[in-house]
């Protein structure tokens, strides 16, 4: 890894409220690790739809599942995470 080269998930993300059921989390299929939280979960038009938060882990920061988890952003969390896109 060189620090510049992106790296990148496709795929479909499902509802993980079953597996969190106090809050509502997207969960994706994606086998990055440590250095992928607050990267942009977003829809194949482009539009974020959540940032990367946690996978799981055995402790040991090895990890169990290919799967990272997202909280759902409301439409006022997109718009902000929107609007700063075209401010650059």
């Amino acid at each position: 890894m060189d620090g510049y080269t992106q790296f990148y998930c496709t795929g479909n993300a499902e509802d993980a409220t079953p597996f969190f059921p106090m809050d509502d989390r997207l969960k994706f299929d994606c086998d990055m690790g440590h250095g992928a939280s607050g990267g942009p979960m977003s829809t194949p038009e482009g539009q974020i739809a959540g940032a990367n938060s946690h996978g799981i882990d055995d402790g040991a920061g090895n990890i169990v599942e290919p799967v990272l988890y997202s909280s759902v952003h409301a439409d006022n969390a997109i718009d902000v995470i929107n609007r700063i896109g075209t401010l650059s």
